[in-house]
């Protein structure tokens, strides 16, 4: 055998380095690369994962300031707006509630209408009290007067201010369809309002509330949903409270003046 020529010997070193080149890129760098890549993707989800918390977080923190802000209105309608009221023990309640409807209810509600300018001129007709425990409401609205209706005196502007001051009543109204009708500078105004009490219900009566309930917590624009879910603290309902059954849907007959018979309904002659 012979030599071989020298101009062979580059040649076979050439294939031979390019040869390893090819097999250490082969076996070394494309695994790195590939597992490099692997945790480039990894790291992505890890910090979408990361970003999703932060709102998370950030949704809780949210939820818990609303919670917090409804647990604080509650507790001033409680102290404002009603009388302290418990279910724990029935009897006591009945009580509560008969002194209320024959002592105290009816000079509330008179100066709250003369407070605004106006003049009641029908009786307070007040129902007789319950002679036994009423069953705990589960929303915690207490309907106690079904249907009261007065006949209210003053100027248009007098109306409207009896009106927008439903939430300054010391209890918790709603108001059906009125009707007004003018007699000389005056106006009459026939406003049914259904009275309601807030109460401390059992354990087992709020538990039940979810269940036969309606509506969560916050209603539109923030505001609290009343009893029976139905938006409270403007024209024509109540203050803001929880949300349950009991009172008048929005858009029903008792949710403003829009209903009601007689002359001018829902307005009036200036």
């Amino acid at each position: 055998m012979g030599k071989l020529p020298v101009f062979v010997i580059p040649i076979v070193v050439v294939v031979l380095l390019g040869g390893l080149s090819f097999g250490a890129h082969k076996m070394l760098i494309v695994p790195k690369k590939e597992t490099l890549a692997a945790k480039q993707k990894e790291l992505a989800d890890l910090e979408a994962k990361a970003a999703r918390l932060q709102t998370v977080r950030d949704e809780l923190a949210r939820v818990e300031q609303e919670w917090m802000q409804a647990q604080a209105d509650l507790q001033r309608i409680m102290e404002t707006r009603s009388i302290p009221l418990s279910y724990s023990m029935p009897i006591e309640a009945m009580l509560t509630i008969a002194y209320e409807l024959r002592h105290d209810l009816g000079p509330v509600i008179t100066k709250w209408v003369e407070s605004t300018g106006c003049t009641i001129e029908s009786d307070v007709a007040l129902p007789a009290p319950p002679g036994t425990p009423q069953p705990p409401p589960p929303s915690g609205f207490l309907p106690i007067v079904e249907n009261l209706t007065l006949t209210i005196r003053g100027s248009l502007q007098q109306i409207e201010a009896l009106y927008k001051a439903l939430g300054e009543c010391p209890r918790i109204l709603t108001v059906g369809g009125l009707t007004l009708k003018p007699e000389g500078d005056t106006m009459i105004a026939t406003v049914p309002f259904k009275v309601y009490l807030l109460v401390e219900a059992p354990p087992s009566a709020a538990a039940a509330a979810p269940a036969a309930g309606a509506g969560g917590m916050m209603g539109p624009g923030g505001g609290m949903m009343g009893p029976e879910g139905g938006m409270m603290g403007g024209p024509g309902m109540g203050p803001s409270g929880p949300p349950g059954p009991g009172g008048p849907p929005p858009g029903g007959p008792e949710s403003g003046p829009a209903g009601g018979g007689g002359e001018d309904e829902g307005g009036g002659e200036e």
